[in-house]
């Protein structure tokens, strides 16, 4: 299924700003079909450092916390990491869901954090790192901090 994708903007006074190529890119690829529009507000895709801080440096440090409260869990072993990586999904993250004639609410998918948002992933970290804090007692850096680290 073929998608294109532009970046535009909604000025204060509600004028919609888009590329100018918009409407000829559009009218080659969807040529006698009927196409579906969907606007949401743009974010940058979040970086390769913000993934790394996340993986490296957040579930590494709940990691050590949890193995210091006892719990049989190595900040080395990227199995472990994965866990922490599943656990945090499930306590913080909405999954998908859908809605019957009934009104039910039923989940149908994952938990992840692939599709969110660039803010909606540091309120995500956020609050793993104030976990950590609370029940825990771990202090997690903040990105980019120095971190002085002593080797006995």
């Amino acid at each position: 299924m073929k998608s294109l994708t532009y970046i535009g903007s909604v000025l204060p006074d509600g004028t919609i700003k888009l590329p100018k190529r918009l409407r000829a890119e559009v009218g080659k690829a969807f040529a006698g079909k009927e196409i579906q529009c969907k606007f949401s507000a743009w974010y940058p895709v979040r970086s390769t450092a913000a993934n790394s801080y996340y993986w490296a440096v957040i579930l590494v440090c709940a990691c050590e916390g949890f193995q210091e409260q006892g719990n049989d869990v190595d900040p080395t072993n990227p199995h472990d990491i994965d866990t922490m990586h599943d656990f945090f999904k499930r306590r913080f993250l909405k999954p998908k869901q859908m809605h019957d004639a009934n009104g039910e609410v039923h989940d149908i998918g994952e938990y992840t954090t692939t599709d969110l948002p660039t803010p909606e992933f540091w309120e995500y970290v956020e609050k793993i790192r104030r976990f950590c804090a609370e029940f825990l007692n771990k202090y997690t850096p903040d990105p980019g901090e120095q971190v002085q680290l002593w080797m006995e």
